[in-house]
């Protein structure tokens, strides 16, 4: 038994010919496996891989910025002991109040010019809260120092507003 077969037209197999191939499947990236964290010895806490603003704190602190020099970080849950522990090992110089610990960054070095402006030690504030610890961490930054002097009524007495 003979098929017949269908002839198309010229107009029909140029276009065809002419239609732009498909787009390519999107290349799917396998799942991301969860990491392992290591539980630390003796239920103790675990140092972060990489210093936060210059201090030595927590893993898996959930990190917000406030402003340009100011830090928080928000542990759900901790404990409040196994914390303190945490930083007065690190810090010796911490000093607990209650539910509060402030421990003061190293004093930047003695300035060889008096007129250079000074810094402030960086600071570091963790608060005991109802549901977990929130540390507070303080970059030191330039002391406010007084503005330049303007022209005011005793610097020009032709100023109308050294009238009364």
């Amino acid at each position: 038994m003979v098929r017949p077969v269908a002839v198309l037209p010229p107009l029909v197999l140029a276009c065809l010919a002419c239609a732009s191939p498909p787009p390519p499947q999107p290349v799917v990236a396998p799942p991301a496996l969860p990491v392992v964290r290591q539980a630390c010895p003796g239920g103790l806490l675990c140092e972060a891989p990489a210093p936060l603003e210059g201090w030595r704190v927590p893993e898996l602190c959930a990190v917000s910025r406030l402003g340009q020099r100011v830090v928080t970080c928000w542990l759900q849950g901790q404990d409040w002991p196994r914390l303190v522990e945490f930083l007065t090992s690190r810090y010796p110089h911490a000093v607990q109040n209650g539910p509060l610990l402030r421990i003061v960054g190293q004093a930047p070095p003695a300035r060889e010019n008096p007129a250079q402006v000074a810094t402030t030690t960086p600071l570091l504030l963790a608060h005991q809260r109802p549901q977990g610890v929130e540390l507070v961490l303080l970059a030191g930054d330039p002391v406010d120092m007084p503005g330049p002097a303007t022209d005011t009524a005793n610097a020009n007495q032709a100023s109308p507003r050294s009238v009364p």
